[in-house]
């Protein structure tokens, strides 16, 4: 049994020996195995980003090796380990492209395609796009028959562990995201569907297969029980429906399940997936799937007659008929099947062509978008977008076919083992490559504060900042339309003025770009609030920024958000800003109006609409009292009054009111009025509650008897009295007042002690019907 002092040991004298085979014996392997090593924690070692990049950049410089090129480029792309240097990552990034590295030309491709470090040109990135593409489609038809396995989606970290970047209800356009299941309650929710499974239910037989075949819910691929539960469903009899009646709903829905078990027990048959390979049982498991008109079985007999195996002949006319069955019923692979056919005869038919690749490509079949691609770049299909339609094919393509380099998908490993700094960086190398959810998970793990490195210990160039990072990483994958809430945290940055120090520093016509306008108390608010201990220092330094704050951006930024991705989030934003004139020009029927349509668009935000209507009625009846612009002065904005330069006119809403929308706005106002009158009623009933609560409280204070001793009493009542017993002063509290509790005010006495004075409840006077202090009754204690 091992120790961590001896792998540890082992470490050291691998790093020795491959430190001797790298830089003595000129083994550039070994010096590649190093920089893995030391950054991104090959083996379990220590990273050491420094070393990475030195090693790095002696083997690219010595050596001309393109990976080690490549790890240059992306190190002054990202800043680890060096200060940012586009111009310096272009040019390794190219030299590692002329070299053959798919990652750089994978890289190379988004760079050119989003004016990245170099100017736009698309022709250039479907070029890198399709080097990278052609070496996808080899590696997808080198694997068994049907091509490889196309990984799972990745996962988006904040959809997973919170709902969306903000949250459940706050994250997302239109109606509120609905918050994923988290990891533990996909793993519960597998538990269920095995329970049910083994019970013999034939639908979750099926459900639990094709969740180990993918690897779906978070859950690793299995091929294994993938197998095992595809053959329990597949064996299950098929029901039959009675002479004259159609089968039950549910009964369909088991003889589907059996079809599609037969489908995927062929399948996996004839690859050699979870079993041995058998083309004898796929063509029976295929056959059994045929009659009961499953798809997958259809285009699996369709391809073993084009090849001639498994005893059938070798029938293109046969397998024709298969595959448009299967096609009819949006088999995507029998429709790719269709289109190679047509494509491979004399007299092609390319409208009919392009039809059955693009229903492909919808699920994104890899041969369906490298032949579209190909295709639209030689003219045929839209030629207007010809350039723009094939390299999105050809993105699509090498970013869901990506068996050379799955970086993303280590990423997530990581993240689940522990190691956020090794996630992080593994997210950024994807993002470099332009996945767009490898953008976000990094930003969103800078963002939420999973990484957050002691002070010296950041793998960043002390000269960058998380935050310009973080926004960086928003930028893009705002750029891609990958979520609208990438956008309005661009707008959170702007306003807080997080990591925005590169991005004011740019010039145009050879001048600094004018800093923003306007002025806001939230950060003196924030500081008076810190300084109080009312709120965590913390928060305070979650939004202290280290940037001037540019509240115009900001609200371009919000307003994108709003106009084109229908954040809510945005629109409440902007509605905030121009109720406070805080980048944009001050306008109470803007502000308004922009609440209502965040309500509008996503209902579960009535709680801080209303709130923030109810402010905004407040200030606009003291701005119309003191003579200000108010609500019921001022008109609404028109397309005139918004031509200055601090304006900021909205296409989101109309310009003018529609008698609709008035109508909508008095509902509102009528509701907001209801919602008013009762939070006084309630505001009003909790005063004198608590009223009540310190009167009583205040009378009985007053109920303090100095000293337990009984008071004399009348002659003629001496005989009946009993004597009190002595009270031991040495009882503990606990135990003389649950002796002496019982029914009727408090009775206390008085303890002396050195220099202070308690009173201390130990008993009651009298009894429920009398409760008043009398000292001629009797004291029974």
């Amino acid at each position: 049994m091992t120790t961590d002092d001896d792998d540890d040991l082992r470490r050291k004298k691998a790093v020795s020996i491959l430190e001797y085979t790298g830089y003595k014996l000129k083994h550039t392997v070994s010096l590649e195995t190093l920089v893995d090593m030391y950054l991104i924690g090959k083996y379990s070692h220590k990273r050491n980003v420094t070393k990475a990049y030195l090693i790095s950049q002696h083997t690219a410089v010595t050596h001309g090796t393109p990976k080690s090129q490549r790890t240059v480029a992306f190190m002054y792309a990202t800043s680890i380990g060096v200060e940012r240097d586009y111009a310096k990552a272009l040019l390794y990034y190219s030299f590692a492209a002329l070299g053959g590295d798919t990652i750089a030309q994978h890289t190379l491709g988004y760079y050119h395609f989003k004016d990245i470090a170099t100017p736009h040109s698309c022709e250039d990135s479907v070029h890198y796009y399709k080097l990278v593409a052609t070496k996808v489609v080899e590696t997808f038809k080198s694997g068994p028959p049907g091509g490889l396995t196309v990984h799972s989606n990745p996962t988006k970290l904040a959809d997973t562990i919170m709902g969306g970047v903000f949250g459940t209800g706050a994250s997302g356009p239109g109606q509120p995201k609905e918050a994923t299941t988290s990891a533990a309650s996909n793993e519960d929710l597998l538990e269920l569907t095995i329970i049910e499974a083994d019970k013999g239910d034939t639908i979750s037989q099926f459900h639990v297969g094709q969740i180990y075949y993918y690897g779906t819910l978070g859950i690793e691929k299995n091929y294994a029980l993938a197998a095992h539960y595809f053959l329990k469903a597949a064996r299950t009899p098929v029901p039959l429906a009675s002479e004259g009646k159609e089968l039950l709903p549910e009964a369909k829905k088991v003889v589907t399940a059996i079809a599609q078990s037969c489908g995927y027990v062929g399948r996996m048959s004839w690859r050699g997936e979870g079993m041995k390979q058998n083309t004898a049982a796929a063509r029976d498991w295929f056959e059994k799937g045929a009659k009961l008109e499953n798809p997958m079985s259809w285009n699996g007999l369709g391809m073993m007659h084009m090849d001639g195996v498994a005893g059938l002949p070798k029938n293109t006319n046969q397998a024709v008929k298969y595959f448009t069955n299967a096609a009819k019923h949006d088999n995507p692979d029998a429709q790719v099947h269709l289109g190679e056919i047509m494509l491979s005869s004399e007299r092609p038919d390319y409208n009919n062509i392009i039809r059955y690749f693009s229903a492909a490509a919808r699920y994104n079949h890899i041969l369906a978008l490298w032949h579209l691609g190909r295709l639209v770049l030689e003219g045929y299909g839209d030629s207007t977008k010809r350039c723009l339609t094939a390299l999105t094919n050809f993105k699509t393509l090498v970013e869901h076919g990506n068996w050379n380099d799955p970086v993303i998908h280590d990423a997530h490993k990581d993240f689940k083992k522990g190691d956020i700094e090794g996630s992080l960086i593994q997210y950024l190398m994807a993002a470099e490559q332009g996945y767009d959810v490898a953008q976000l998970n990094a930003a969103w793990l800078i963002d939420s504060g999973h990484y957050k490195p002691k002070s010296g210990e950041s793998i960043f160039h002390p000269n960058t900042s998380l935050y310009e990072v973080a926004l960086n990483l928003w930028n893009r994958a705002a750029n891609q339309n990958a979520n609208v809430d990438a956008r309005v945290k661009m707008g959170n940055y702007f306003f807080y003025g997080l990591g925005t120090s590169r991005f004011l520093s740019t010039t145009e016509n050879g001048t600094e770009v004018e800093q923003a306008k306007g002025k806001s108390n939230i950060m003196e608010i924030l500081q008076f609030l810190a300084d109080w201990d009312i709120i965590p220092k913390r928060i305070l330094d979650r939004f202290k920024g280290d940037s001037t704050p540019d509240y115009e951006k900001a609200a371009m930024y919000y307003q994108v958000a709003a106009q084109t991705e229908y954040s809510a989030l945005a629109m409440w934003n902007l509605g905030w800003m121009h109720e406070n004139g805080i980048g944009v020009r001050k306008d109470y029927h803007l502000a308004k109006r922009l609440y209502d349509q965040a309500l509008n668009t996503n209902p579960n935000a009535y709680l801080p609409v209303y709130l923030a209507l109810l402010k905004l009625y407040i200030k606009s009846t003291w701005a119309y009292w003191t003579g200000g612009p108010g609500l019921g002065s001022t008109p609404a904005l028109t397309t005139e009054e918004t031509t200055n330069d601090q304006a900021e006119p909205l296409s989101v809403v109309p310009q003018e009111a529609t008698p609709d929308e008035i109508a909508g706005w008095l509902e509102q106002e009528e509701a907001l009025a209801e919602f008013l009158e009762s939070s006084v009623i309630f505001a009003l009933i909790g005063i004198a509650a608590l009223l009540w609560m310190m009167r009583r409280n205040w009378n009985a204070r007053q109920v303090v008897i100095p000293d337990v001793v009984p008071h004399p009493l009348p002659t003629q009542q001496q005989a009946t009295v009993h004597q009190p017993p002595t009270i031991d002063e040495s009882v503990s509290d606990a135990q003389v007042g649950m002796e002496l509790d019982g029914a009727g005010p408090g009775l206390r006495r008085r303890k002396h002690g050195d220099n202070s004075e308690s009173d201390e409840f130990i008993g009651n006077i009298g009894s429920s019907e009398d409760t008043s202090i009398n000292n001629n009754v009797d004291l029974d204690l």
